[in-house]
């Protein structure tokens, strides 16, 4: 690639970058009507905190599991093999 067409095609990109960055206004002017979310208090969730733990530690289980088995294939590989 020509350095001419390098610096052509870094301009098109940083311009249509900008672009995207600044956004393009409405053609017909129309602006959509904002949506409103009410958020009750409704304090701590304790099943959900309940459901993390419990994905949490059987996660670390499957990473221990995982980790053992791969430390008693090197273990048997190596039995009978006098150093």
């Amino acid at each position: 690639m020509t350095r001419a067409r390098f610096v052509v095609c870094l301009a098109a990109t940083t311009v249509a970058a900008l672009l995207l960055a600044v956004g393009l206004p409405a053609a017909d002017g129309d602006q959509e009507t904002p949506i409103v979310v009410r958020v009750q208090r409704g304090g701590f969730n304790w099943a959900d905190a309940g459901i993390g733990a419990l994905v949490g530690a059987g996660v670390v289980s499957v990473a221990l599991g995982g980790a053992a088995l791969v430390r008693t294939r090197d273990g048997n590989d190596r039995k009978g093999v006098d150093p």
